[in-house]
């Protein structure tokens, strides 16, 4: 079998002669160990044929059970005697490369690989046998490695494995960097389905019109698929008559609309003189008209939003927010708006929480905003979950602020104090925000706000 680089070969050979040290006792870590014993087939007591070409590979069952009730249910039916030694398993449809990665991970607690394809092969595996710490492991490395060039991708693959962590952060990188998205023709792989739920969404970031342009390519591409005439306007119209509605033309200027979306002869002719119509009224009469236009489409201009991570996963332990209100400081260097404030999960799954948030001058003395929410859900599929004020808070640039909150009912995962004193929020084609955050004078060691929602 291919062996695992472990950066011990020195030590694991040193058994070879009876004067060196033995193994165990070169090697202290327990996952280097395991290693050893895997590399050198000690005591091993289960083989699997992998692939078609029944690639032989030995383990350790015991090591398997603990991390799959698939694999214990299996040896149980299997190995009903103890007398019984060795058994292959045959495994054709895995691939040798990617169940080494599994096997890897049960024998180490971690897998080193960057190529996204395998990293997805490995989830499915993780999938199949119901190994929760390789799923989620699998998970924090693809969320980490999102990019445009990938997030379609992975974002479909979180659809389709019903993985809700995979998809907020894959939602979340595509509303945030929606217009690099967009205009460099990364939507041409996704499905009908998934192209409509994230047209939907109030906070795309990228201009109406490129959105358009964006759907009118990956029309091309679905006529394309179905041998049908991109340029046959009709046959185009029956590709997109459930995509277009999607599209808020009431966003664009009425020379984006004119000279780029008109000659494409999408739309029928009494939808684009209801348009017309809309763009040309004068702002203060609009509501006499907006009526007719949205009988067809969504008029509600799209609300940018962007969040602010000061820790991305869960870390240190349960904590009671409940004796006293905490606080800390920040300042921008751009006038936004806060529309909400993410909190860590309990450590009780799905346990109910009353939580107080405020927002007040850095003085404390005067408050701007302020929310008492009782019997919030803390559930366990969601690290962070928010509270929302009633309507943005208005932060002005260069000025600092205090940020007090209180959480009872059970404890909480908490960050220690000492993090990050600045963190750049990138907005797309909005530009960056830029927050710096200090200790209050009434602060204890522990903060329990993860994240900032914020508007420009």
């Amino acid at each position: 079998m291919g062996e695992i680089n472990t950066g011990k070969e020195k030590a694991i050979n040193r058994t070879t002669s009876a004067t060196l040290e033995p193994w165990q006792v070169v090697l202290s870590k327990s996952t280097d160990r395991w290693l050893y014993v895997w590399n050198n087939k000690l005591f091993t007591d289960v083989a699997f044929s992998v692939g078609f070409d029944e690639e032989v590979i030995e383990c350790h069952k015991i090591l398997l059970v603990l991390h799959s009730p698939v694999f214990e249910t299996m040896f149980g039916q299997r190995w009903q005697s103890k007398e019984i030694h060795m058994q292959t398993i045959s495994l054709p449809d895995e691939e040798m490369e990617i169940f080494k990665f599994f096997l890897e991970f049960v024998y180490t607690g971690s897998f080193s690989t960057s190529d996204i394809d395998k990293l997805i092969s490995v989830l499915v595996l993780g999938k199949k046998y119901m190994c929760n710490q390789l799923i989620k492991k699998c998970i924090e490395q693809l969320t980490d490695a999102l990019t445009v060039q990938n997030v379609m991708q992975i974002y479909q693959v979180a659809e389709l494995m019903d993985e809700p962590d995979l998809n907020k952060a894959t939602e979340e990188y595509i509303l945030h960097n929606a217009n690099s998205l967009f205009t460099s023709g990364k939507i041409t792989k996704i499905n009908k389905t998934d192209l409509g739920k994230i047209l939907k969404n109030d906070e795309l970031n990228v201009a109406e019109i490129d959105l358009f342009n964006a759907v009118y390519s990956w029309g091309r591409g679905e006529c394309l698929k179905m041998n049908g005439n991109p340029d046959d306007s009709s046959f185009m119209y029956d590709v997109l008559k459930d995509v277009i509605p999607l599209i808020r033309f009431t966003n664009m200027s009425p020379e984006d609309f004119s000279l780029q979306v008109v000659p494409k002869n999408i739309l029928p002719l009494e939808d684009t003189v209801t348009i017309f119509r809309f763009m040309t009224t004068p702002q203060e009469k609009r509501e006499e008209v907006k009526p007719d236009v949205q009988l067809k489409f969504n008029t509600t201009k799209r609300s940018l939003s962007y969040f602010v991570y000061n820790l991305r996963r869960l870390k240190g332990h349960g904590f009671d927010f409940g004796r006293q209100w905490n606080n800390f400081c920040f300042q921008t260097d751009r006038d936004i708006r806060v529309i909400s404030l993410g909190f860590f999960r309990a450590i009780e799954p799905n346990a109910v929480l009353d939580v107080g948030v405020k927002i007040l001058n850095h003085e404390m003395t005067d408050t701007l905003a302020e929310i008492m929410d009782t019997n919030v859900k803390s559930l366990v599929t969601e690290d962070v979950f928010h509270i929302k004020f009633k309507t943005p808070v208005r932060i002005n640039k260069d000025v600092l602020y205090t940020i007090s909150y209180i959480v009872k009912g059970k404890e909480t995962f908490y960050k220690s104090s000492v993090g990050e004193s600045q963190i750049v929020a990138n907005c797309g084609a909005e530009g960056k925000v830029t927050f710096k955050f200090k200790e209050a004078v009434q602060d204890n060691d522990m903060d329990q706000v993860p994240e900032i929602c914020f508007r420009l």
